[in-house]
């Protein structure tokens, strides 16, 4: 009878192999939600702690590429401004070794500081980067969903 234990020794370098991919995949997508959930609590400070020094951004009005100016939002915040993002949807995470890229829909809501609002329905794509153990968004692009989000 052959010897089965290399065999087991590749399935079960298998089986690790991709439990340590699902848990950076909820690693990535972990720290996509607190830096969301940072800005839902109109904590911008806590947000900046989820994304690089050097981060850009294509905005869903069609400007183009920038660097987002915190101290700015943080000011938006504090003179009223409000920013209600929506759970993730559809969304997919795919994980490269120390890079990663999340993508799906959302529905994000403004609320400005006279009570008005404007809600979008958005896809996006964001980069990630593994620095020092910690996921740090590098890059996120986001546009205008039509039709509205598949819910």
């Amino acid at each position: 009878m052959p010897n089965s234990y290399p065999l087991k020794y590749v399935v079960c370098a298998l089986l690790f192999a991709g439990a340590a991919v699902a848990d950076e995949s909820n690693s990535v997508l972990e720290s996509y939600e607190q830096a969301y959930a940072s800005l839902k609590a109109g904590d911008i400070d806590a947000a900046r702690k989820y994304y690089t020094n050097d981060l850009t951004v294509f905005h869903p009005d069609g400007t183009l590429l920038e660097n987002p100016d915190f101290d700015a939002m943080k000011t938006w915040v504090e003179n009223g401004f409000k920013i209600n993002p929506g759970p993730f949807q559809h969304y997919e995470v795919k994980v490269y070794d120390k890079t990663a890229v999340i993508t799906g829909y959302q529905r994000m809501t403004f609320t400005r500081r006279d009570s008005t609002s404007t809600t979008m329905d958005r896809r996006f794509t964001a980069v990630l980067t593994n620095v020092k153990g910690q996921w740090l968004i590098a890059h996120q692009h986001l546009s205008p969903l039509t039709p509205k989000n598949p819910d």
